[in-house]
């Protein structure tokens, strides 16, 4: 499998503005977003650099996020026109493997949220042969628009893998008309043979 490419995440909330998506894959990669458990002990070197707590690392808990405002996603993996994307296993074994926050929030009326979209386009796909597993919070919440935590549009291929939730995948909608608040959205032409959700 390919290796993962190294993408820098700040131990403190990125914030996105409503244009730019924070975080876009368009070419074959390994996405990988790392947390460390805010719980663990002191002698473990809980966020891996190297230095525990016992040793005077006061960052060691922090959990990595990601959290866009506005209406683009904080996360999207989208094909380019002229070639497929191949998200290859990472170190853990899944094509993606989001083990920190990854939040959105439209914060103004009708701007719709989403926190992680996975597309292909112009006919390629985003080929995640060895699936997606959701190990971290993913949420969206917005005002009088829609919100989706998940989307997985056309292109979007997980033939012969799994989306594997096992934390929280959440949305929410304030609003005073009918709005969509959706976790997990497959969009007419995703393949997504399982979901699971432990």
């Amino acid at each position: 499998g390919l290796e993962p490419d190294e993408v820098e995440v700040d131990d403190e909330d990125e914030e996105d503005d409503e244009d730019e998506e924070l975080i876009a894959a368009r070419s074959s990669t390994a996405i990988e977003i790392p947390e460390s458990e805010p719980d663990d002990e002191d002698d473990e070197d809980d966020d891996g650099d190297g230095e525990t707590e016992a040793e005077g690392d006061v960052n060691d808990d922090l959990t990595a996020g990601i959290t866009s405002y506005g209406s683009a996603p904080a996360l999207l993996i989208e094909a380019d026109p002229s070639a497929d994307l191949v998200l290859g296993a990472t170190a853990s074994g899944f094509g993606l493997h989001v083990q920190g926050g990854v939040a959105a929030n439209g914060v103004y009326d009708n701007v719709d949220a989403t926190a992680i979209r996975i597309q292909g386009a112009g006919g390629r796909i985003v080929d995640i042969d060895d699936g997606i597993a959701l190990d971290g919070n993913v949420t969206a919440s917005a005002q009088n628009a829609d919100a989706s935590a998940v989307v997985l549009g056309v292109g979007a291929d997980l033939t012969g893998a799994e989306l594997l939730n096992r934390r929280n995948v959440s949305s929410a909608v304030l609003s005073d008309d009918s709005r969509t608040s959706a976790a997990i959205v497959l969009e007419a032409g995703a393949i997504v043979p399982t979901i699971t959700n432990s």
